[in-house]
Formats: structure tokens, C-alpha cells, sequence
């Protein structure tokens, strides 16, 4: 993402210019209609707006609890910056944007769901809006501009609010509009809401304070996966990587949400934080240590002095500070080293940043001429930036790395220093995204808008938009093992022409190829700082909450309590993902880094990219026919011969493709043999072929079978065996392999063959879990009493027809202090279907001023990826003097008795009991009794029960309750694969309480790109449930997704996926 500063002047003319368009503009629209008013201001270095149904004057912030949906103050906010400021005009169209708007609503909110007389991409010209049993019929045949499409919105929200659930948050509803608007017009204009603005101004400034550790939560504990460098706040207190932080200020880390965490850990410099430690090699229990938070660097450069005198520098961001940290590093290497004879200025993986901080590298190395263009506006506003010759670093040859992760920002300095000749750019394609966001603040709700309002040119005008920068020397990783063969680059990669609505601009060279292509044979697992990016945020986009581990005072990443992830690594295993000793990533260890190093040395003091080409000519093909030597002698310890040679004009080959299963169907967790058969027909050999597979679905996609030379009338089989996962939903995917070929007068990408099959997966049946609680309080009053111990008892049952094989469960504090988790994780023996486990958690409580203390519950099976998590509350309060234990035998007295889960009148029922059934008694309090069974115990009425002695005969048991059990939903399908355009999906849904709804999304899952379309909304009633829906189908995979939801707002997804041929 490139992030123009707020404070900058805007790139598209002179302030006072665009104040007189704007008030001009006003004017004008005031004459048209009385709805709206403006009043322009100025703020932050530019001149912005307030558009308010309600005032002439100001617009004031929006009251919590208080928002009416149809002054959509926020909306009109966004049409206006959008009027003003977008980068391209034209691309407004106002019908779609309002579909898409409304799409985006019904797909955020269950009980909207609209039915247009078109599909969205199409411009509608009408909308049927359901918004529960409410109906009604808007016409789009007027809405020709943003402001028609603003009124438009008004009367559809004014709809909407009128018949919309009251619980639900009306912002939500606008800002999914405002965002299914904006994705019609490109794919980084966004709306973020405040809690993700924030996130962001905080990790765009470069610095927090905090303890300067990264954090990991593993199996429900918060490990310490490195420091963020040595001098950090938590190093100079004794923290080490490895170590377990138990407690936070006195808060129980168990179960903890990793971004909770790093609000705990994060505070303002000076302050101190006291940490309870685990490091079971040096001591046992919990060690304290007093850390002082101070301002915390994050470090987007790191460096290294590498062999004859060539210098790395690595960039991973470009925030605040980049520019300035990069001088540094280069300096410090610099001097380390007595000298620098070249510079390699790595920008893989890096997703861009801030503008500014691009402009200053890049003219860090040229001394003339523009660094880069932006024009925005429909190209009425043009801002040359220029390069400045004093402190220019203009004698260094440089190399420059990039991968389709080097985005924005990243491509600015890599296409001026191409554009220029300074640098010599190597590794592969970058992203593309060659355009300039601004981020807006709205004040009225704390929220901003992220605009796209220029595109940028490289020197030259050249744009990459769409189409990236082509290294001048690509190189192409590859593999050869016994287990996996991998030869080529991947077909496809997530780039910027990937995304839906992406820009494009008639100055980007078309079909451009680098000028060498160098493959390397990779002898171990590569080890790259690029690993590390792997997971970064989408290029060009914002960081969003779940990706990577987690400075504390950042984003958080994934919190370790997903089922399905990494199941199979122990704790260890997991920590040494992270945990990786700094030789092992070291530069001096990847093979790009070394290849760039030897072509630095080989260069001397080259410094033009023109000169550098042709001077190493010689080098690359030398280098290149080394590693083509090692890599035919690899593949023949293989039995596949690589010998080189030509190819016949138009090879005679027969392919042929089948699997292990002839009627092509397996289930979940089998494993797949594809069998390939090739056979040479012509009479002259052919040499290098190899296949590619292309599928639905990624499991079977991208894999190589690998066949070498063919003389003629040879046939040579290949096998390629493919692991179905074992959580696999049912559906039918289509496999194609292609036939290519490496020969030296073969073009890599003619298809020499092909062969297509259609396989199914049979999903496994599958656990559905249903779980009830009892309180087992120290004092036995039934509730938690500041210091006492409380134990939480589950009883799960599995009413699915599967079995879970790997039950785990775990409890999360949602009580702050108030609580503090003793033991609350645990993994479970299988659980049959129709069988029940118990087990506790436990907790101890301190001072609160609730009348509840509340935590979630989370039951899952990790292989299977069944989850069920619903908050529960365990009533607070001081002991109470009226509870007496005592003995006895409690028998039903009433026709049917509900047990409680503690003695209040409205406390949740855990269980029932039929007259004439007898249970132990514990007690009494109040108007209530404490009873008991082998599994269960809670609080009858007193008129529900007659009281006896102590029983000689065999006591009862209780129904179980379930107060967490989400629907039940079965599919049916006619097939999984079709040629129709639609398909009838059946199904049943059935819930132990009551039905409240269903609804069906379809997801267009080809090319790569998930386009999803809302299909039906059904209310339900009863504890069951038939339903038909008729699905549309588009080309490829659709993925069809039926959701049902109960009274109590628990809701169940089940999804099966279809192959439209």
C-alpha cells in the first residue's frame, strides 16, 4: 500500500484552486435539492467536507446508541471525497455501485437478502429487498450519478431500518454498503473501521511503547517467540525467547486472545508492566519480572556485511522511519566492512507503505531526473517528484531483489532505479499495483477512507500498473526429490491483475520478458527472508488482524486456537517456526542473495544497468549451465533423463490420464494415484517434457510429473500421489494436466498435450457437539464469591452421525481480573456418536461489580475442523448466609422439574427430571434446593420436590439440556458435477429448541477469484425443518453454503461444492 501523509499537500493542484471547485460544486447541488448541506473546511494540510442532512453549519460526531441509518452521514461523506478525489471519474457507474452496495449489505446482515433482476456485475435496474417476512421493490432506472445514488440509499435504508433487527449495529449495515460501492471501482479503496484505522496509524508510525517482544499464543499459552532486537525493554529485564508469560499485571494469560495480550502489554513509555514468567529450564512455578515499557522502533531494515565487500540491506516496510534506519544500516555495513563494492537492497515480500519514505530511498541512489509521477484525477493533476544530487550514493553498484510480493511503494524504488539504469534488477515479476491511496479521516464515527487517488509512472511515464516490474534477470527456483519434483513457476500467482476491478493505464508495457531467465537447483528447504513475507499481508493492502506473529503493541496474529492448524506439530516444533537461529536466515544462506553477491563481484565497478547486463553476460550463461549440469545429474539419479536437444516442429505424442479409483470417486482422507502415461509416436525424439496439473481446487493444483527425454515408440508412466484431507466437505473438482517442454528450441508456454478428469470426494460424516455446564463452587452456594475456587463442569455429546476423533476443548476469560484461569485447556478422548464426556475447568475469583462473570467455550475437533464456541455466564456474589448443606433424598414431585444452574428464579436449565425421580440432596437457600446425580448438579424449586431421607434405593439420572448446540443441517445434491446453469439443493435442518432461519450463498470459485451471491433467505419455526433451494451455477467450482440459526442466535454452515462443466 502506498499511504500518501495526510498532512502532504494533495497531489492533484493547488489548495485554493480545488476550494473554489468544491464551493462552486456546492452551490450547484444546493440549487438541485434541500436534502443535503455542506460546509467546508480545512484540516490536517487540505481542505475537506462536512455533508449533513441535518445542519447547514457543522456535523456533528455520532452519538453511541443514538445513529439514524438514513442520514447516512458516513455515506455521503465517502460520495463526496470519492466526487473530489478519485483517481478516474469514469469508472463511476453508479447502478452497479448501488447493487454492489446493496449485495454487500445482504451478505453481512441474515435477514436481508435482495433479489435483483440481473446479476450485479450487469447494472440491475431493480431490487426486490427482503428484510425478514418485509418486502419491497426499488427501482434503479433513475440513478444515474453518486448523488441519485445517495437518495437512492437514503430511501433503501430508511426501508431497512424501519424492519431490521434492533440488535443489530446500524453502522455495520453502512459500512458494508460504503465498501460493496467502492470495490466496483478498484481493489484498494476501502472503508476502515475505526478499531482497524487505528491499528493502522499505529503501525505506520513505526514506534509504541511496549516491552519490544514478539509474541505467539501455542496450544492456549503465550510464548515469547524472539525479542525485536537486543536492547528491547524486556531483554534488558532477563525475558528470552522460549519463555511462557504466565500473568500480565495479575491477568491469567491461559486461553488469552493474543491481541488482548498486547493491549495489556502495551502502554505509554515510563510506565511498568509485571510479568509472571514460565521458563521450565532454569527455575520451577512463575518467576516475576518488573519490565519498564519504553518507545519501540519496529524495524522494517535489516543488514548484513557479506564476503568481498558487498553490503545487504533488506527492507520489509516503508514507514516512518525506513529512509533513515536504511542510511544507517548501509553506513554501519559500510563500516564493518572498511569499504562497499556493492549494495544488494532486497525488496521481497515487502508490501509497500509510505510514499515519501519511497521517494527518499530512491533518491538516496539518483542524483537526476523524476523519481516518479503521480496523475490523478482523470489526469488533471500531475506531481512530478525529483531526484537531488547532493548526498546521492551514486557510485555502488546495486542489485535490487523482487518477488510478486514487492508491491506499491516496493515498486516505486525498484522502477526508478530500473528506469534510471542505477540498478540491476533480479528475481521475479513484481505485484503490479502501481496506484497512490490517501487515508481520510471521517471524525463523525472515528472511521477513514482509504482512496485511491493517482496512479504513479515510473521514470519515463512508464506504468506498472497491473503488470509490475520484470526483473532483468529472473530466477526460477527448483527442486528435485525423490518425494517432489518442482521445475517451473507456479502458473499462477496472486498479482495485482488477479484482483477484481483492478485499474489499468494505456502507459504500461505490455508482454515485457526479463532479459535473462537463471534457474538454480535448490539443495535444501530455501532458506529466505522472503518466509518470513509468505504469510505478510496481501501486497498493497492493509495488514489485517491473523497473519503473522505479533509484536506486542501491533496486530496480533492467528491466536493458536484454531482447530485445524497445525495439528501435527508439537509445541516445540511450532516455536522452532519462529525460533529459527539468525545463521539460519541469515543472507549469506539464501540462494538469491548469494547469486546477486557473485554477480556483484563480478561486476566490479560497473555501476549502469545497461553495462551490467552485457558485461555479465558470460557470467549468467556460465552460472546458468552449472546448475542446468547439477540439475541433469539430479533428475538421472531419478530415472528421468534431461538430456538436452531439439524437438520435432510438431511432437507425436500420445498422453493419457487415469486414477487408482476407475469411477474416479474417493472419500475424505484417501489418498489419491494419478497415473500419466506418455508415448512417443513420431519418429525423432523429444526431450525435456514435463506435465503440470490445473484443478478446481489447490490440493490437486500445480503438481509436475516430470518424463525427460522420449525416444521414439517409448512410453514412460508416471504416478503423483495427492492426500484428500480428511475435513474435506463433499464435492467434484475437474484435474487437467499439461504437457510442456524444456527442450532448447521449445517455447515454455506451448501446451504439447492435455488431458482432463473429473474426480468426487465423499465428505466423512461428521460430530455435531451439544454441551450443557454445572457449577462446582467451593462453599456449594451455587455462586462465585470473591477468593473462592469454582470449577466448571462440561458435558459434551456428539449428535452427529461422525465420530470426533481428536475432541479438544477450551475455556477463554472474558471477566478481565475478575477472574483468573487455574486450568482450562484439554484435549479429549474420540467421542462416538450419541456418547457424552465430562470434564472441569477451573478458575478462582477476585473483586467485581458484575453480577456475572462471563467466559467462551470452545469444543472442536482438530482433524475434522467441527467447532462449536458460545459465551457462558456463572453468576457473582457475596456468600450467602441463608445456604445450608444438608442430606437427603429429593424425589419430583411435578410432572416435569427443570434443574438450574443456580438458585435465581431466571437461571439457566441445564437439565429436566419426570415425576417420581429421586436425586441426592445437598442443601437448601432461599426458596430452592441443591440436588445432585452421578453427572449433574444444580437448583430444583421447592415445589418441585418432596423431600426424604437418605435413600436405599438406586438414584436417577437427568436429562441433559443443551445449552450450546447449534442446528443440525444435512445436504443433498443430485450430483456434484453438471453442464446445467442451476442446481436443487435439498436439505434438512433440526434443532433441539427452536428454528429461527436459513440462508444460502453461492461462491464462484474459478480463475482463482471467489465471488459469492447471496441465493435465498428462509424463516424457520419448529424444531425441524425441510427446505429446496435452486442454486445458479456459474463455470467452474461453486461452492454453495447453507447457514441456519436458532433462537438462541447460535447458527451451523455446512457447504458443498459443484462442478459447472
Amino acid at each position: 500500500m502506498t499511504i500518501e501523509s495526510s498532512g502532504a499537500p494533495p497531489v492533484h493542484g493547488k489548495q485554493k484552486v480545488q476550494r473554489n471547485r468544491l464551493v462552486r460544486f456546492s452551490v450547484a447541488l444546493i440549487s438541485v435539492t434541500f436534502a443535503f448541506a455542506f460546509s467546508v473546511y480545512y484540516s490536517q494540510g487540505r481542505w475537506q467536507f462536512a455533508w449533513n442532512p441535518q445542519s447547514l453549519l457543522a456535523q456533528p460526531e455520532i452519538e453511541e446508541g443514538s445513529y439514524d441509518l438514513s442520514s447516512i452521514v458516513v455515506l455521503n461523506r465517502v460520495l463526496l471525497q470519492l466526487q473530489e478525489n478519485y483517481v478516474d471519474s469514469e469508472r463511476f457507474n453508479a447502478k452497479w455501485m448501488l447493487a454492489s452496495g446493496l449485495n454487500e449489505i445482504q451478505n453481512s446482515v441474515p435477514e436481508i437478502l435482495a433479489v435483483f433482476d440481473r446479476p450485479v456485475a450487469e447494472e440491475p435496474t431493480e431490487v426486490v429487498l427482503h428484510v425478514g417476512n418485509s418486502e419491497k421493490t426499488f427501482t434503479f432506472a433513475d440513478v444515474e450519478s453518486l448523488w441519485e445514488m445517495s437518495l437512492k440509499f437514503k430511501e433503501i435504508f430508511r426501508f431497512v431500518q424501519q424492519k431490521v433487527d434492533g440488535n443489530i449495529d446500524p453502522h455495520k449495515i453502512e459500512y458494508a454498503a460504503i465498501n460493496g460501492l467502492l470495490r466496483t471501482l478498484d481493489p484498494h479503496s476501502v472503508l476502515l473501521d475505526p478499531d482497524v484505522y487505528r491499528e493502522m496509524l499505529e503501525g505506520n508510525r513505526g514506534n509504541f511503547g511496549g516491552l519490544g517482544i514478539i509474541i505467539r499464543m501455542i496450544e492456549g499459552k503465550l510464548y515469547v517467540v524472539k525479542p525485536m532486537s537486543l536492547d528491547t525493554p524486556a531483554v534488558v529485564a532477563g525475558v528470552k525467547k522460549g519463555d511462557i508469560i504466565a500473568q500480565i499485571d495479575g491477568n491469567a494469560t491461559l486461553n488469552m486472545d493474543v491481541a488482548d495480550a498486547v493491549d495489556l502489554l502495551r502502554g505509554e513509555p515510563g510506565t511498568s508492566v509485571k510479568l509472571m514468567i514460565e521458563r521450565a529450564s532454569e527455575w520451577k512455578g512463575l518467576k516475576e519480572f518488573d519490565v519498564v515499557r519504553a518507545e519501540i522502533q519496529i524495524p522494517s531494515v535489516e543488514s548484513a556485511a557479506l564476503e568481498d565487500q558487498i553490503g545487504y540491506v533488506r527492507l520489509k516496510g516503508f514507514q516512518g522511519n525506513t529512509y533513515k534506519d536504511m542510511v544507517s544500516h548501509i553506513a554501519k555495513v559500510k563500516a564493518e566492512m572498511g569499504g562497499l563494492k556493492g549494495l544488494i537492497l532486497d525488496l521481497r515480500g515487502n508490501p509497500g507503505g509510505l510514499l515519501d519514505q519511497a521517494i527518499d530511498i530512491s533518491d538516496e541512489f539518483i542524483s537526476d531526473g523524476t523519481i516518479v509521477t503521480t496523475v490523478g484525477s482523470g489526469k488533471r493533476y500531475r506531481k512530478p517528484y525529483p531526484a537531488h544530487e547532493e548526498d546521492t550514493q551514486s557510485d555502488i553498484p546495486i542489485v535490487v531483489l523482487i518477488d510478486p510480493g514487492s508491491a506499491s511503494a516496493s515498486e516505486i524504488v525498484a522502477g526508478a532505479l530500473k528506469n534510471h539504469d542505477r540498478a540491476l534488477i533480479v528475481g521475479e515479476t513484481s505485484f503490479g499495483k502501481g496506484s497512490v491511496q490517501v487515508l481520510y479521516e471521517l471524525p463523525q464515527d472515528g472511521s477513514a477512507l482509504k482512496l485511491t487517488i493517482a496512479q504513479y509512472l515510473t521514470p519515463g511515464d512508464i506504468s506498472i500498473q497491473s503488470v509490475g516490474i520484470v526483473p532483468d534477470i529472473e530466477l526460477v527456483p527448483i527442486s528435485a526429490e525423490a518425494d517432489e519434483i518442482d521445475l517451473a513457476l507456479t502458473k499462477w500467482v496472486r498479482r495485482e491483475s488477479t484482483l477484481q476491478s483492478h485499474l489499468d493505464h494505456e502507459n504500461t508495457i505490455k508482454n515485457e520478458k526479463p532479459t535473462e531467465i537463471l534457474r538454480y537447483l535448490l539443495q535444501d528447504e530455501p532458506q529466505t527472508p522472503v518466509a518470513e513475507a509468505a504469510v505478510a499481508p496481501s501486497p498493497g493492502d492493509t495488514p489485517a488482524p491473523g497473519i503473522e506473529p505479533s509484536p506486542e503493541g501491533t496486530v496480533p496474529v492467528e491466536q493458536g486456537l484454531d482447530p485445524t492448524v497445525e495439528e501435527d506439530l508439537s509445541v516445540a516444533e511450532q516455536l522452532e517456526e519462529e525460533l529459527v537461529d539468525e545463521e539460519e536466515l541469515s543472507p549469506d544462506k539464501d540462494p538469491q542473495v548469494r547469486m546477486a553477491h557473485d554477480l556483484l563481484v563480478d561486476a566490479g565497478k560497473t555501476i549502469d544497468r545497461k553495462d551490467l547486463l552485457v558485461n555479465l553476460k558470460g557470467s549468467i550463461e556460465k552460472l546458468a549451465k552449472q546448475e542446468d549440469d547439477k540439475l541433469t545429474q539430479k533428475l538421472a539419479g531419478l530415472d528421468v533423463d534431461w538430456t538436452n536437444g531439439p524437438n520435432p516442429e510438431t511432437p507425436l505424442i500420445a498422453l493419457s490420464l487415469k486414477t487408482d479409483h476407475p469411477d474416479g470417486v474417493y472419500k475424505a482422507g484417501d489418498t489419491v494415484t494419478l497415473e500419466v502415461t506418455l508415448t512417443n509416436n513420431g519418429p525423432d525424439p523429444v526431450h525435456r517434457v514435463y506435465g503440470i496439473t490445473e484443478s478446481s481446487t489447490d490440493r490437486f493444483e500445480d503438481h509436475e510429473v516430470v518424463f525427460g527425454k522420449l525416444e521414439p515408440g517409448q512410453t514412460i508412466t508416471r504416478t503423483k500421489r495427492v492426500k484428500i484431507a480428511s475435513a474435506q466437505q463433499s464435492r467434484g473438482d475437474r484435474i487437467a494436466l499439461k504437457l510442456y517442454s524444456d527442450a532448447v528450441n521449445a517455447s515454455p508456454d506451448t501446451v504439447l498435450g492435455e488431458q482432463n478428469l473429473d474426480l468426487v470426494t465423499e465428505g466423512k460424516p461428521v460430530p455435531h457437539f451439544a454441551f450443557t455446564y454445572d457449577i462446582l463452587d467451593s462453599d456449594g452456594d451455587g455462586l462465585a464469591s470473591e477468593g473462592e475456587a469454582v470449577r466448571l463442569r462440561f458435558h459434551v455429546t456428539n449428535l452427529g452421525d461422525g465420530v470426533a476423533t481428536q475432541p479438544a476443548s477450551f475455556l477463554k476469560n472474558l471477566s478481565g481480573p475478575s477472574a483468573f484461569l487455574t486450568d482450562a485447556r484439554l484435549t479429549l478422548d474420540a467421542l462416538e456418536p450419541a456418547a457424552t464426556t465430562d470434564f472441569a475447568f477451573g478458575f478462582n475469583t477476585r473483586a467485581s461489580e458484575a453480577e456475572t462473570l462471563e467466559f467462551e467455550f470452545n469444543i472442536f475437533d482438530k482433524s475434522l475442523g467441527r467447532t462449536v464456541t458460545e459465551k457462558i455466564k456463572v453468576p457473582y456474589g457475596a456468600r450467602k448466609a441463608d445456604w445450608m448443606q444438608k442430606s437427603g433424598t429429593a424425589v419430583i414431585s411435578k410432572s416435569v422439574a427443570r434443574l438450574r444452574l443456580s438458585s435465581a428464579d431466571h437461571a439457566l436449565v441445564v437439565a429436566t427430571a419426570d415425576k417420581g425421580q429421586r436425586f441426592k440432596l445437598e442443601g437448601s437457600l432461599g426458596d430452592s434446593v441443591k440436588v445432585s446425580s452421578k453427572a449433574v448438579q444444580g437448583w430444583l424449586s421447592k415445589n418441585e420436590v418432596d423431600i426424604e431421607g437418605d435413600s436405599t434405593q438406586p438414584l436417577d439420572e437427568f436429562d441433559l439440556v443443551y445449552t450450546g448446540s447449534a442446528p443440525m443441517v444435512t445436504l443433498s445434491l443430485p450430483s456434484m458435477s453438471t453442464d446445467a446453469d442451476r442446481i436443487k439443493v435439498s436439505g434438512k435442518a433440526s434443532d433441539d429448541g427452536e428454528l429461527r432461519d436459513l440462508y444460502v450463498f453461492v461462491y464462484n470459485e474459478g480463475n482463482h477469484v471467489r465471488e459469492s451471491q447471496k441465493v435465498a433467505y428462509q424463516r424457520l419455526s419448529g424444531q425441524k425443518s425441510d427446505f429446496d433451494v435452486s442454486v445458479p451455477l456459474a463455470e467452474g467450482m461453486n461452492r454453495i453454503k447453507v447457514v441456519t440459526r436458532d433462537d438462541d442466535e447460535m447458527e451451523v454452515s455446512d457447504s458443498v461444492y459443484v462442478y459447472r462443466r
